[in-house]
């Protein structure tokens, strides 16, 4: 009969003992990795808000100067801009006392509202200026402060 030569192989030997392998992560391994998700956590939890404000402050920006353009374009069609009463609202629904409205101007807005959900603000320049202002009162919603965002901000 044939017996297996037991001499010739052999076996690891571990804590667990005889033929264990070793698997797993030790705890300082452990704790490592820990460490290291932990601080990268915190620094996009810190630079989180900052850039989150910028983005917000930027769409404004954009949504104030397609705003603009669309003015320009019932401008152009109605030879004046909407007066303060119908506002923004003469961009998508045809206003009295412009015939030659070729709206909407912008699609699929019902309200003008900015990132802080309120709503931009329009007024028409009166005067020789023939222009408009259009803004929004940014984070804190109160006009004549730092964080403002107006026409005057579009490049």
């Amino acid at each position: 009969m044939y017996a297996p030569d037991v001499t010739t192989k052999s076996r690891a030997v571990t804590r667990s003992g005889v033929g264990a392998a070793k698997s797993g992560f030790t705890l300082l391994e452990i704790m490592i990795a820990v460490t290291i998700v932990a601080l990268f956590s915190t620094a996009v939890a810190v630079g989180l808000p900052k850039l989150w404000d910028t983005a917000l402050r930027k769409r404004a920006v954009t949504d104030l100067a397609t705003i603009s353009s669309a003015l320009e374009l019932y401008h152009l069609a109605c030879r004046d801009y909407p007066s303060t009463d119908p506002g923004l609202g003469a961009l998508i629904e045809k206003p009295s006392g412009c015939e030659t409205w070729a709206g909407p101007y912008l699609k699929g807005k019902k309200e003008f509202k900015d990132p802080w959900r309120r709503p931009y603000a329009y007024e028409l320049l009166p005067g020789e200026a023939e222009g408009y202002k259009l803004s929004s009162f940014g984070k804190d919603g109160v006009s004549g402060s730092p964080d403002d965002i107006t026409s005057d901000d579009i490049e």
